[in-house]
């Protein structure tokens, strides 16, 4: 963020030094502006067809004239040169402003980022990839490092490894692997990975262990439901009847994959 106090102190310093260059090239044009009056006004008392005296005029006026017009480049250029590295300053300034933006985005995003060359090696990786994963920058800095720490069966790293190079000529690609953490967890990733015009990867790798196992617990509850003996019928808590086992079926006789609205448990309700 910029500090407005500095940013004043140091237009403050600039405009300073802008005005020590210009003010001394100001007080020689008035000094020689002066010279040229007090002899125009002592022309006036000599005779005005003296010749040298004329000439002597006409050359100061001539001086004065090219003095000008070096004194106006030079304060122009001293100008152009002041707001130019003043357009230099802030076009910095706001680079370095995105740069910390991106730093503080990537550093406090939910997801964990890693950015690796087309060579492999690893250019980038936020705190939360490494709360993910548990790999210090340094430990996966080579790709193949990566893949054996992260992979540590064979087999499956062959197949990742398979994965991956069969995807890097997609401009994105969405998978999901199992992921061997630092301290031997097993953690289920979603990669997202986009791949840029120069090569690099882009990947940003998000933890769906807690998903995936509530999905499994689904499942499994969906499927003995479905498989139990008992007879199991479920409904809304107005009464509506909207779900029953094989077992209910077969006890009670089908309802079909869309029961009518009128089916309700007791028919007083409906």
């Amino acid at each position: 963020m910029k500090n407005p106090e500095r940013n004043k102190l140091s237009q403050s310093k600039k405009l300073s030094r802008l005005t020590q260059q210009i003010i001394p090239l100001i007080l020689s044009l008035v000094v020689l502006f002066l010279a040229i009056i007090s002899l125009n006004l002592t022309i006036r008392s000599i005779d005005d067809k003296s010749v040298a005296v004329l000439d002597s005029l006409f050359a100061l006026n001539l001086l004065f004239a090219a003095s000008l017009i070096f004194a106006l480049g030079s304060v122009i250029t001293i100008l152009r040169q002041f707001f130019s590295k003043r357009h230099e300053s802030e076009a910095k300034e706001a680079l370095l402003e995105q740069s910390e933006l991106l730093n503080l985005l990537f550093e406090n995003i939910p997801l964990g980022i890693s950015v690796r060359n087309k060579e492999g090696l690893l250019l980038f990786s936020n705190s939360e990839h490494f709360r993910i994963t548990g790999y210090s920058p340094d430990e996966i800095y080579q790709i193949k490092d990566w893949f054996e720490k992260a992979y540590p069966d064979p087999d499956y790293r062959q197949t990742v490894i398979d994965e991956w190079e069969k995807s890097k000529h997609k401009p994105n690609i969405k998978k999901e692997f199992t992921i061997t953490s630092k301290g031997g967890e097993k953690k289920d990733i979603e990669f997202r990975i986009s791949f840029l015009p120069d090569g690099r990867a882009l990947a940003v790798q998000s933890n769906v262990t807690d998903r995936k196992q509530a999905e499994k617990t689904s499942h499994n509850f969906s499927t003995a439901v479905s498989h139990s003996s008992d007879a199991i019928g479920m409904a809304t808590p107005e009464g509506k009847h909207w779900y029953q086992n094989k077992a209910f079926d077969e006890l009670f006789g089908e309802i079909g994959e869309d029961p009518p609205s009128s089916l309700y448990v007791d028919e007083a309700i409906g």
